[in-house]
């Protein structure tokens, strides 16, 4: 009889009063139970955050599927639920389940995972860093009844109430990796906003873990547990796994979930031959840092079928590029985005409101800025921080309650000097949205590219989310 794992996304709410749609699939968790699949496990997933699940709801579905295991990703790609939520979920399973070991993986921000340890008993065994080879192991020892001495795996030690961690351990060649199997899901059903995609069918893929610069002060690892180790998987690899989906789903568009795209010029150059000698043809979307972009780089880019690459712009000011440790200037931003202009990519900007030392005008010059360079499209995002930066926490107020919001990434908010509350930073970010979406010169060039029904469809939803914007409430839950 084959061994059961049961593997959870935690809930973001405790209650069902509200409903978002992750826009991003459990990418992690879905990794780390296809490895196990494919080592003789049956697994089983839940992702509570999509589903919106109860705790006696999940609950039940522990009941019926009866695992020998129960395997947690708090965290995941953009997913970030209360450390108060997990607790409160894994203090329940194991209350309920007391003799199914509990493993929990996919932390990344070193705080929470101090107080996810300390405040919570249930917790049996803790992987921090790429945690697909480590849960096979992991599990084959338990299921085995054999001591568990792995790497950035670290267990409950008798008489302690609490996990005491250490280092993460870390894949080093990432083409070590199987393809996620994407049918342990429903990838249809997930969300994603207009501007990320072209086609109706997107596979998500990650070319790297890591990232080239980690220093940007909102910013924080959660995949990679902190550690600022950029590695990448090979050209061949990455391709290969996009074969196999075409042959497996057909056609399709992908979306690169890496925070970001190695442009290095080495890569590309080997990247661009691997699709050619497959004959492969499709339609790709990344992210990218401005800093990171050469005219050869794009140029290979676009041949292989990219067609918008979001950039973290974060703000039009200097001052305040500089104080979030960004490592770049104004004029890197617009040499890149029109280098993407000039070989046809289209270009998506992501901004950030609720930044230490930013005024209202702030936020106003970026929209006006995202209209004049000729971004495609832009997204202004509420900071959510997850440390307390001390550099800056005198020049504000750290909400203790996080904002949730279906059209922003969840978390506490910072309110800068310059702020009243909250709702002063929403409003500055509805007002951000319709200075640029309702440009003539934006509406225009939205217009000139329809051609086909797929376009108008898109163009209704990307126009229907503006509407649910509009009217959706500042709340702090």
């Amino acid at each position: 009889m084959n061994r059961k794992i049961f593997l959870l996304a935690p809930p973001l709410f405790l209650s069902q009063s509200r409903k978002i749609t992750p826009r991003f699939i459990p990418y992690l968790l879905l990794s780390a139970a296809t490895h196990l699949k494919k080592s003789g496990y049956e697994v089983k997933i839940l992702d509570a955050f999509f589903e919106n699940t109860s705790l006696s709801d999940i609950k039940q579905a522990v009941v019926t599927f009866n695992p020998d295991l129960i395997v947690l990703f708090p965290a995941d790609v953009t997913r970030f639920p209360p450390v108060e939520v997990d607790i409160e979920l894994i203090d329940m399973l194991k209350a309920d389940f007391p003799d199914k070991p509990l493993v929990v993986g996919g932390l990344g921000n070193e705080s929470v995972i101090d107080k996810l340890t300390k405040k919570s008993t249930g917790i049996d065994y803790l992987i921090l860093g790429d945690p697909e080879r480590s849960i096979v192991e992991l599990v084959d020892r338990i299921v085995n009844n054999k001591p568990v001495n792995i790497p950035g795996v670290f267990a409950k030690s008798e008489g302690k109430g609490h996990i005491e961690y250490g280092e993460p351990a870390m894949m080093d060649d990432l083409d070590q990796l199987i393809f996620p199997d994407m049918d342990l899901i429903d990838l249809s059903r997930y969300y994603s906003f207009p501007h990320r995609y072209k086609e109706a069918r997107a596979y998500p893929v990650m070319t790297a873990r890591g990232c080239p610069w980690h220093r940007c002060i909102f910013c924080k690892e959660i995949s990679i547990a902190g550690v600022p180790s950029y590695r990448t998987r090979s050209p061949g690899h990455v391709v290969s796994e996009i074969e196999a989906a075409i042959k497996k789903y057909g056609p399709l568009e992908v979306q690169f979930y890496d925070t970001n795209l190695n442009t290095d010029l080495q890569w590309l150059k080997a990247f661009q031959p691997e699709i050619e000698k497959r004959n492969l043809s499709f339609s790709w979307s990344c992210l990218s840092r401005v800093d990171r972009l050469t005219e050869e780089a794009v140029r290979i880019m676009r041949s292989t079928g990219c067609w918008n690459i979001t950039f973290g712009i974060e703000s039009s000011s200097q001052k305040l590029l500089d104080i979030m440790d960004k490592g770049v200037t104004v004029s890197q931003i617009e040499k890149a985005v029109k280098l993407c202009k000039d070989h046809g990519i289209q270009t998506t900007g992501s901004f950030l409101i609720g930044i230490s030392g930013e005024k209202a005008e702030d936020v106003v010059k970026s929209a006006k800025f995202a209209i004049k360079i000729g971004l495609d499209y832009a997204q202004f995002f509420i900071a959510k921080w997850h440390n307390q930066h001390e550099q800056f926490i005198s020049k504000g107020k750290l909400l203790n309650d996080w904002d949730y919001s279906q059209f922003d990434f969840s978390g506490p908010v910072f309110v800068p000097d310059a702020y009243r509350d909250l709702v002063h930073l929403k409003k500055l970010q509805r007002k951000a949205y319709f200075i640029f979406y309702l440009d003539p010169r934006v509406v225009l060039r939205h217009l000139r590219r329809i051609d086909s029904f797929k376009k108008i469809k898109r163009l209704f939803s990307a126009v229907s989310v503006m509407i649910r914007m509009r009217l959706e409430k500042a709340e702090v839950i």
